[in-house]
């Protein structure tokens, strides 16, 4: 489920499963057609658990009254309840929408005749064929041997393409198998990954100080505190240091 779902979505996916596990559930109904449960807490009223129907013929499709799939398109705790129930090894199709998916995030451009031209399938070649490399990389970077194996590979590929010379072909935009793989291939092998940090958002920032006009620096300027025994700026007479410091002196020869 973490190399299927987008990040965020798998977290709120994970939150709904460990909420599932408190459950419990009471049959209500059964049929050859389907099967209604209601699931809930097991310290509520039945009345306010959720009703689950369990559909046989429709390839075991579920669906929830708290309508939660149908209004955000991530499977509710009561319905993964049920899967956990009926023993679900993997999650149905029905239940993974494919704009929650990582390979929504990079799509193949179409015009508006919904044909991809030549320059536009050259690129998704490109991408699918990074995408294989890397998976290539990934899967082979503890074997020394594996690492040694591949880098051969690529270098008498590299010398067999320094020896031939291809004459530039011209395809039509319709003609995606010249390449040798189809759109929906090329779709299939593009993968973006979610960022590995946190990404700065946009916005105005939340400690921003703006530029201040020459009128309110000359209002700030004003209230500034001045002195009116020593004059000088950031207090007032009642605790001017040099005041204090006179009157210290003056006080003795006033007692005598």
């Amino acid at each position: 489920m973490e190399n299927c779902y987008i990040r965020n979505m798998f977290e709120f996916f994970k939150k709904e499963w460990v909420a599932s596990i408190q459950y419990t559930h009471d049959t209500i109904s059964k049929n050859d057609d389907v099967i209604m449960y209601k699931v809930g807490l097991r310290e509520i009223e039945e009345y306010k658990r959720r009703t689950v129907s369990y559909h046989l013929p429709q390839g075991r499709k579920i669906t929830c009254s708290c309508h939660k799939f149908k209004s955000i398109g991530i499977l509710c705790k009561h319905i993964l309840y049920i899967m956990r129930k009926k023993k679900f090894s993997i999650l149905p199709d029905w239940s993974i929408l494919s704009r929650w998916t990582i390979e929504s995030r990079c799509r193949v451009v179409e015009d508006r005749l919904g044909i991809m031209s030549t320059e536009e399938e050259k690129k998704a070649l490109i991408w699918s064929i990074r995408f294989i490399f890397n998976m290539a990389i990934e899967g082979v970077k503890e074997s020394s041997s594996c690492l040694q194996k591949l880098k051969q590979v690529l270098q008498d590929f590299i010398k067999e393409q320094e020896t031939v010379r291809y004459p530039e072909v011209t395809t039509s935009p319709t003609d995606a198998s010249s390449y040798g793989l189809s759109q929906a291939d090329l779709l299939s092998q593009v993968c973006v990954k979610d960022p590995a940090g946190p990404v700065k958002t946009k916005g105005h920032p939340k400690v921003a100080k703006r530029i201040k006009s020459g009128l309110e620096e000359s209002l700030v300027a004003a209230k500034q505190r001045t002195c009116r025994y020593c004059c000088a700026k950031g207090h007032y007479s009642a605790g001017c240091p040099k005041r204090k410091a006179e009157e210290a002196t003056m006080r003795p020869k006033n007692a005598m």
